[in-house]
C-alpha cells in the first residue's frame, strides 16, 4: 500500500456512505460516522467522490462528507484537488 505524498488528513463532518469505486452502483453497506478521520487521496473526475485511506484500504466517499482536519498535525491543510483513479 503506497500512500501518495499529496495525501492529507481529513475529518468526516457527516456520516459517509462508502463505495468501492466512484460510482453510485459501487456502494457498500459500510458507513463511516462523522467525527472520524482518514487520509484524503484525491477526487474522482466528477468531483463528487473523494478517495480516502480508511483501515488500510483505498475507498471512496461523497466529497461533501469531508473537511480539512483542524488537529495539531494537519492544521486545517486543504484537501487535495488532484483527480485520481
Amino acid at each position: 500500500l503506497v500512500i501518495p505524498s499529496t495525501a492529507v488528513g481529513t475529518l468526516f463532518v457527516a456520516n459517509a456512505d462508502v463505495f468501492w469505486a466512484p460510482d453510485a452502483d459501487a456502494q457498500t453497506d459500510v458507513v463511516i460516522p462523522a467525527g472520524n478521520t482518514a487520509r484524503a487521496i484525491g477526487l474522482d473526475e466528477s468531483g463528487a467522490y473523494y478517495k480516502v485511506l480508511w483501515e488500510c484500504q483505498f475507498l471512496w466517499v461523497p466529497a461533501e462528507t469531508l473537511a480539512p482536519n483542524p488537529d495539531a498535525v494537519w492544521n486545517g491543510a486543504p484537501l487535495p484537488t488532484d483527480v485520481v483513479q
